[in-house]
């Protein structure tokens, strides 16, 4: 059964979200009637410019925790990828199951460091597991499968660091596993064979 196993350390950050923010006509530009003529009349009207500004809102984390994956998982491969040169980046459908190891905030302790009782077993906190998913599984695109879209069955976990060091841990199957994995899911919803296209009594 072809896998690997990956170990990614550092703080997970989340991914995906973007924040758009459209630029409206400043308080000199309304009344200055050159600034006011650059722009079409429906701008002059509404008071906005046309223009659009968008900026990622996971910020400083989210590129630092995308470097850190990306260098990790390069390295952990190097030996891998000399002995199987056409098998990384997978061109291949393959399966992910990733656990997220979030660390705890300083308010979860007591000042000798013991958990506080109000303090949660389960990382119910944000950001949501899948946002914490969706940056790791950009940052290793083009290095461990070469399209995301490849990736057709996946089980994401996040917890506290009360028992593993802070970071991602991957294991990545493909071939054999990933049919048995689909065919698995299918069983455990009852489906043997394809949908139907329409109910038995049409």
């Amino acid at each position: 059964m072809p896998w690997i196993h990956l170990q990614l350390t550092g703080t997970p950050a989340p991914g995906g979200s973007k924040d758009a923010k459209a630029i409206r006509l400043g308080k000199d530009g309304r009344r200055d009637p050159a600034k006011l003529a650059r722009y079409p009349k429906c701008c002059q009207a509404c008071g906005f410019t046309g223009v659009v500004t968008v900026r990622d809102a996971a910020g400083k984390g989210n590129k630092l925790w995308r470097a850190a994956c990306e260098m990790q998982a390069r390295s952990q491969l190097v030996a891998l990828k000399r002995q199987h040169p056409d098998v990384f980046p997978l061109a291949q459908v393959c399966a992910v199951d990733v656990l997220l190891v979030m660390p705890r905030p300083k308010s979860h302790r007591r000042a000798n460091g013991e958990l506080r009782d109000s303090a949660s077993d389960y990382h119910e906190n944000v950001p949501d597991a899948t946002k914490l998913w969706r940056s790791t599984e950009d940052a290793l695109t083009g290095i461990v499968w070469a399209d995301d879209k490849r990736i057709i069955d996946q089980q994401v976990t996040k917890t506290w660091d009360d028992r593993a060091d802070a970071g991602a841990y991957l294991t990545v199957y493909w071939g054999d596993e990933v049919a048995d994995r689909v065919a698995s899911a299918l069983a455990a919803h009852g489906i043997s064979d394809p949908l139907p296209l329409f109910g038995a009594d049409q």
